[in-house]
């Protein structure tokens, strides 16, 4: 469709803008961002027009109130030769009539794109319809308002004959994007830093990745986001959303606030000594045994209060624990990294108080990458009483067969070792214990003696060791718990035999899956009744020396779902996580 244009003699007839495109891959990176996809007021369209005398004239064509004004009278309209039209906002009309570079631009900052015109008397067609770009469109995902330094090698910007050789300073828009316009030869380089020197991203355009050549006309996209996991919390000063647990569900590059243990901000609980940090384990939850940075690169930092750490490059959803070191590499705390979706909120009505509800409950268990009936991923991880570290659980739904992953995991130990202190120094040793320990405790407090303040219910603040990423906990048990306000223990018909689990019915959005987990036993670590029964620790302390969980046990006759079950702290049970 062309638009007329308003002229004192001449008239110009304007085509659609051409607006570049977004493949499939590309928009999964950052915030999906066409760029400009029509003619805005303000838009302008640099003239250069010869005359048979072999000079050339310079004007301008300016979409104000959706026409097209040129700004000036051409004259000598029957000696007109031809007509150069370009949209390149950096460029201007210099003084011999030619278009050029506008004074404090670079090349490659904006678009330089050439029209087809066509001079019919007083008539003058710009074309932009079968026009097709020389160049490539760099999309850098970045956040909005950000500004970010930009070197390039082997780059020539649109509009340029010569390789850039200045780094850019560019302007992320209010969708978190920044451009560059060019063309880009294989083997070409692109590194993104922010204004004070911090490193976001580094990219090489290898013949590997792109064996067909880099395209023109084709719009590439680079994550250059440093993601904060742990936020300020909006209007309280020092205050940071801070956990144990952070959920990651894009490749790019991540940090997190470690100057406090856990979801603290509390001076007594804060965070000293770190000199190194270190991935401790990665896992897909399978039985495939995932190579040292499948999940997250080796490439980790500690810097200003702030753990910085990478994904692959090629996202891939499963766990992996964050370690931070003294200078003697002992380890001061740790962190589970949970790569999958975002889980949903599921709404569980209350069977006791009309239009109520009993609690809002992730969708699926901590360190679960999916929430479908059936499938391996729904597992999730085990978990030992009041412990923030999680433990590997099983590679298949129908038999006790521990999940693979990057390390050899230490032997258990024997309870009479273990400490808060030892449990936080070696997160990947199960502490067991055995029948002469009458409290059924990992921690050694005694045989007649119990700790039940590692995990708090909701009402007291949640501790330091609630593995839970932030704005969810672990839930309240026993009469007064979720599962037992929502009318759990009465469901006697929602067991999948085929899919080995639990499909229970609630308010939103309709149906909530729990599989039959198994655990890790008490008294020797070891993963057993996988398929078989489903257990769920609660934050409340239930018999003597023992903690409420919920327990599935499709077995039993009439009552397949006991709300009121309780286990001792050192087995490791899954966790069903509930909001806040």
């Amino acid at each position: 469709m062309f638009e007329p244009v308003a002229s004192q003699a001449m008239h110009f007839n304007v085509s659609e803008f051409p607006a570049f495109g977004e493949s499939p891959d590309t928009r999964v990176i950052g915030t999906q961002d066409v760029g400009k996809t029509a003619w805005e007021e303000g838009d302008k369209l640099l003239l250069s027009i010869s005359f048979e005398s072999g000079k050339k004239q310079g004007y301008t064509l300016e979409y104000l109130s959706g026409v097209w004004t040129l700004n000036d009278k051409v004259l000598a309209i029957s000696d007109i030769t031809g007509v150069l039209a370009l949209y390149a906002p950096d460029c201007e009309i210099k003084s011999d009539g030619s278009i050029g570079l506008a004074s404090g631009k670079l090349y490659g900052m904006a678009e330089y794109i050439p029209a087809k015109t066509t001079v019919d008397g007083l008539n003058v067609s710009i074309s932009f319809k079968d026009v097709t770009r020389t160049y490539s469109r760099l999309r850098i995902a970045a956040d909005a308002g950000q500004e970010l330094t930009v070197a390039t090698t082997g780059f020539t910007p649109a509009g340029a004959t010569e390789v850039a050789t200045e780094p850019y300073t560019l302007t992320a828009n209010a969708n978190g994007n920044a451009f560059l316009y060019g063309t880009f030869a294989l083997g070409a380089t692109v590194s993104v830093k922010t204004d004070d020197g911090t490193a976001l991203a580094d990219y090489t355009f290898a013949t590997e990745k792109h064996p067909e050549g880099i395209k023109a006309n084709t719009s590439y996209a680079l994550n250059a986001r440093l993601i904060d996991l742990s936020p300020a919390v909006e209007g309280e000063e020092g205050l940071y959303l801070t956990a144990n647990c952070y959920i990651v569900s894009e490749a790019g590059k991540y940090k997190f606030r470690a100057t406090h243990k856990g979801n603290s901000n509390l001076e007594e609980h804060a965070l000293t000594g770190i000199e190194s940090v270190c991935v401790l384990w990665e896992s897909f939850g399978t039985a495939t045994a995932p190579n040292v940075g499948d999940l997250i690169k080796a490439n980790l930092k500690y810097e200003s209060g702030y753990i910085h750490f990478s994904t692959a490059d090629v996202y891939r959803e499963g766990n992996a624990v964050i370690a931070a070191k003294d200078e003697s590499g002992n380890i001061l705390w740790s962190w589970h990294i949970w790569l999958t979706d975002q889980p949903d909120e599921h709404v569980y009505p209350s069977e006791f108080v009309s239009g109520g509800s009993a609690g809002t409950m992730m969708d699926r268990n901590l360190g679960a990458t999916s929430a479908t009936p059936g499938e391996v991923g729904a597992l999730g991880l085990l978990y030992q009483w009041g412990r923030k570290d999680p433990f590997l659980s099983s590679s298949s739904i129908s038999s006790s067969i521990l999940a693979e992953s990057t390390i050899t995991w230490p032997s258990a130990v024997y309870a009479t070792v273990g400490t808060i202190d030892y449990a936080i120094a070696n997160p990947t040793t199960f502490i067991y214990t055995r029948l002469e320990l009458e409290n059924y405790d990992w921690c050694y407090t005694g045989s007649e003696s119990v700790d039940n303040t590692r995990w708090t219910t909701s009402e007291t603040a949640k501790s330091i060791y609630d593995p839970s990423p932030a704005g969810w906990r672990v839930p309240d048990g026993g009469f007064n718990g979720v599962w037992n306000n929502a009318g759990f223990d009465g469901v006697t018909d929602a067991y999948d035999d085929s899919k080995g689990g639990f499909l229970f019915d609630i308010s939103s959005p309709s149906t909530t899956w729990y599989p039959l987990t198994g655990c890790r036993d008490y008294y020797d670590a070891s993963l057993y009744q996988v398929s078989k029964y489903g257990y769920f620790w609660t934050a409340s302390p239930g018999g003597k020396y023992r903690v409420y969980c919920l327990y599935l046990n499709p077995l039993a006759s009439g009552y397949p779902v006991n709300t009121m079950y309780d286990k001792g702290r050192a087995s490791g049970l899954a966790i069903r996580c509930v909001k806040e």
